[in-house]
């Protein structure tokens, strides 16, 4: 789960767009006005999941599931709403309400792996106490491509939006086998607390905890990048009289391969390059050494720290 720049209105795919002939409405108008007659979802065909909408999603996604930041070079795509489409009874969540008239849009359209699409389901819990109403004489299916932002200042749901909620990121660090944690600290305000509550809630609601083998994936990188750098500490400390900043280049090296933006577990990268909180990690509490590595990364992943705006932080 990282924090994704809003798509665009001149973004959304043709195929999702209504016709400039009212006499001649395309397969998506005639679909989107037969489930307001009914009041339900009752597209057999589901029409969302044409290929210029996956297509769009991947470009603004780079490619990975919008929670757990899996690739899907060799998993499937599946393409959910992040407002369920149908009502569901669920007993982890709540399911209850169809938003059927936001199959078509394109904001409620998010890129999801199997896993992740089959541990969110239908939930969509909300802080507010009403859910908003379709209203046929204000909203059609152009104007209801970018709801989403409104519709959560309405509802306020549980569940993070990786679009649409503004800088969740620095909640969430990770432990030493890499599951995912957010912490409520004194100094916290009401509106840091919501934000925790909600990144509890997304965590759990798409088992990004709970699946091993993510986990496992999750815990090789950091095994990996730990290790060299454990490796680096060692070499430094039985050869080196001096501050060499050079010891450290290629774990550094090693780690800005492996996190650009199509990476997967961005997220998780980002907390490891900042140099306050990869000495958390490291086996060598030497306070010498823990300065030279925190020295070494601003020296040769700057680009990185001032891309993730870590510096600011």
């Amino acid at each position: 789960m990282i924090s994704i720049e809003p798509r665009k209105i001149l973004e959304v795919p043709t195929s999702l767009l209504k016709s400039d002939d009212t006499l001649n409405p395309t397969k998506v108008e005639e679909a989107f006005h037969k489930n307001i007659t009914k009041k339900e979802y009752v597209d057999k065909n589901n029409l969302y999941k044409q290929s210029d909408v996956q297509q769009k999603l991947k470009a603004i996604y780079y490619n990975k599931c919008a929670y757990c930041e899996l690739e899907f070079l060799e998993r499937d795509m599946h393409i959910d709403h992040y407002r369920p489409k149908k009502s569901q009874n669920l007993s982890k969540c709540d399911g209850n309400y169809a938003y059927y008239w936001l199959a078509y849009s394109f904001s409620n359209l998010i890129p999801l792996c199997p896993s992740c699409n089959r541990y969110k389901s239908n939930c969509f819990d909300i802080n507010a106490s009403n859910r908003i109403l379709f209203d046929a004489k204000k909203q059609d299916l152009e104007s209801l491509h970018f709801v989403t932002q409104d519709y959560n200042k309405y509802e306020q749901p549980k569940l993070i939006h990786p679009e649409y909620d503004n800088d969740f990121e620095k909640y969430i660090s990770y432990d030493r086998v890499g599951k995912m944690m957010v912490m409520i600290h004194a100094n916290h305000n009401e509106a840091d607390k919501d934000m925790i509550y909600r990144l509890r809630y997304s965590i759990k609601t798409c088992g990004l905890n709970k699946r091993r083998d993510l986990v496992k994936l999750r815990l090789l990188f950091v095994n990996d990048f730990i290790e060299l750098l454990n490796a680096s500490v060692l070499l430094f400390k039985t050869t080196s009289q001096k501050e060499d900043l050079q010891y450290f280049k290629s774990a550094i090296d090693f780690f800005k391969r492996h996190a650009k933006k199509d990476s997967e577990f961005l997220l998780l990268k980002r907390f490891l390059i900042h140099p306050k909180k990869i000495i958390l990690l490291l086996r060598d509490k030497d306070t010498k050494v823990q300065r030279v590595i925190q020295k070494a990364i601003l020296e040769y992943a700057r680009d990185l720290l001032e891309e993730y705006k870590i510096l600011q932080s």
